[in-house]
């Protein structure tokens, strides 16, 4: 707040102030980053992003599922907070935008690859439907595999039959839900049909159309069953981010400058980290429910227990009843496990399981 004043006593413009903001936070430590970008003529900030060395670490031990959304009108300026972050939830690289035009995105893109080497490593990007952010991520990360969250993709299914009459209309909703989290392709096929029946059968119906010509031929994006094989680690929504963005707008003003408003969020990203090693340090407990397993029991020590939930859920299913699968270690290396019942095959690396 001291260099804010001091900024605005030299005459500064919004632009340097944000600047000189910048300047500071990069001298407190040589891992920080940031970029700004400003227009020529009009000297407005289009571009301010800043990344602190624990992010750059945060990333580079979890970079496989990033998830990415944007908030609107976050100050007097109505910039645009576009941000990354990783999935458990913390923020690795923050930005403003003036605007989210592409040349924008684009730049907060290269900026984050010129300071993140580890980006290759991502597998997973989770979206909404904001078509410039998925085209733009694309161009940068073509191996990448793009995610819809899908709390927005059943909010958008709604709206689109809040037209239809009452008992129609529930059904329907119902039935769209029923989509999205289709386990297999049969039940996706099933409640699809069903759809078109509650519609009279009319498939030239206008909410049919809707559905066939922009989400039915892009199942991949959002239905449950064409994830089996994506490394999402759970995360089929970006509600951590959109919880995470609403808290933010509860500390920061609508009348905040573009300085203030950058010098409230690495204020906001310092307060989060401090907490994040207090209870990465904070005593625990042994987790409840082990049942006495032997490996369970022995996993339990060595990882967390986000890691370690992840890992007892699918163990209690590789080992319950219902599990259903065949086990090949035929080739160097390679184990081969087959499902029977869908015919879907997954490769597991043998050699890099034991090496870790």
């Amino acid at each position: 707040m001291t260099l804010i004043k001091a900024t605005r006593a030299a005459g500064l413009t919004g632009a340097e102030r944000a600047l000189a903001i910048l300047d500071e936070f990069c001298s407190q430590n040589r891992g920080n980053s940031a970029d700004i970008r400003v227009d020529s003529e009009t000297n407005v900030a289009r571009v301010v992003a800043f990344q602190m060395a624990k992010m750059k670490r945060l990333f580079k031990a979890f970079p496989e599922v990033v998830l990415v959304d944007s908030t609107h009108n976050t100050n007097a300026n109505r910039y645009k907070l576009f941000s990354f972050m990783v999935h458990d939830g913390q923020y690795i690289h923050p930005a403003l935008v003036e605007s989210e035009h592409k040349v924008n995105l684009r730049r907060v893109i290269k900026l984050f690859k010129q300071n993140n080497p580890d980006w290759k490593n991502i597998r997973v990007f989770m979206t909404d439907k904001a078509v410039h952010e998925k085209d733009v991520l694309r161009e940068a990360f073509p191996d990448a595999r793009q995610l819809l969250c899908q709390w927005h993709v059943v909010t958008w299914l709604k709206k689109q039959a809040a037209r239809l009459a009452g008992p129609v209309k529930k059904e329907v909703k119902g039935l769209l839900s029923l989509m999205v989290y289709a386990k297999t392709d049969e039940e996706y096929g099933y409640a699809k049909g069903a759809m078109l029946e509650k519609l009279g059968g009319n498939d030239s119906h206008p909410l049919y159309k809707i559905f066939m010509e922009n989400w039915d031929n892009s199942q991949d994006n959002w239905v449950s069953v064409k994830r089996g094989n994506v490394p999402h680690l759970t995360n089929n929504t970006n509600n951590r981010i959109e919880s995470k963005w609403g808290k933010i707008k509860d500390v920061i003003k609508d009348t905040f400058s573009i300085d203030e408003l950058l010098s409230t969020l690495i204020t906001l990203q310092e307060y989060a980290e401090d907490q994040c090693i207090a209870e990465y340090h904070r005593v625990g407990g042994r987790p409840s429910g082990l049942c006495e397993d032997e490996e369970l029991s022995s996993l339990a020590l060595q990882i967390s227990k986000f890691a370690f939930n992840l890992v007892s859920e699918q163990y209690a299913f590789a080992n319950g009843g219902s599990a259903d699968y065949e086990v090949e270690l035929g080739s160097p290396c390679k184990a081969s496990i087959k499902s029977p019942r869908t015919g879907n095959t997954y490769e597991v690396s043998t050699m890099v399981s034991f090496a870790k």
